[in-house]
């Protein structure tokens, strides 16, 4: 069974209670496999050279795909915390509390099998994330930020010194004085925005092979629609498109 099978078949169980909370059944937490196991899992996932432990199994069924690439070594992984009418925020913006336990866990766990995790400054302002893994056991990825305006202030949590990399990606013409040690990626922009692309390569050159991008809006339309459109044009867009080989 592949990723979306699991994902189709995971049953939601949504019961009437005040503080319910939504559990995707197919996909493993706490109740299906040990944090001993995830942690071995999370040490031999990065030693690539090794096979995945059988022992690991719940978690390399899931997780196993994201270790190395189809078409180059690169990995880039979109996450997006929706509710399920498909909102990731609310009219006025508001965008804490979407997710569910298991789905902060499960986000916690993709941090720490990657290299480096990417989010908007838009992303950055309101909710001021740390982009730290904490709910699981597993590495610190290197953080980033894509501010092609330099708005995001110095003392923002993801610039915070704690031994891992941190990076500002921004425009050739900005005025970029990011906190000490922060390493500042420059690269061209069209109408503000910055081509993936060209992060994605600025990301490689330093490194990171795999990406976690954790956008909000602007960031997930750029990155998987080429640019940035209207929220209200999206859906509309959606209902346009056919998937490359289908009628």
């Amino acid at each position: 069974m592949d990723f979306w099978d699991r994902l189709a078949d995971s049953i939601i169980d949504n019961s009437r209670e005040p503080n319910s909370t939504v559990q995707l059944s197919n996909f493993p937490t706490r109740k299906f496999a040990s944090s001993d196991t995830w942690e071995s899992f999370v040490e031999h996932f990065r030693r690539e050279q090794q096979p995945l432990s059988q022992a690991c199994q719940a978690w390399a069924e899931l997780f196993g795909p994201l270790r190395t690439g189809t078409v180059d070594d690169l990995v880039i992984v979109g996450q997006v915390g929706q509710s399920l009418d498909g909102r990731v925020a609310t009219a006025t913006g508001h965008s804490k509390f979407i997710n569910c336990p298991a789905g902060i866990e499960h986000l916690h766990r993709l941090r720490a099998l990657v290299d480096i995790v990417v989010v908007g400054v838009g992303t950055a302002l309101a909710d001021n994330p740390q982009l730290t893994v904490r709910q699981v056991a597993g590495p610190q990825p290197a953080r980033a930020v894509i501010d092609p305006g330099r708005r995001l202030g110095a003392n923002a949590k993801l610039f915070a010194d704690d031994g891992v990399r941190r990076l500002l990606i921004t425009t050739d013409g900005s005025q970029a004085a990011p906190p000490p040690g922060v390493e500042v990626i420059t690269l061209p922009a069209e109408d503000g925005n910055i081509a993936p692309s060209a992060i994605v390569e600025a990301l490689a050159g330093a490194g990171m092979r795999r990406m976690l991008i954790e956008g909000g809006c602007e960031v997930a339309q750029g990155w998987y629609y080429a640019r940035p459109m209207p929220a209200d044009d999206l859906f509309a867009w959606l209902l346009r498109y056919q998937p490359p080989g289908r009628p």
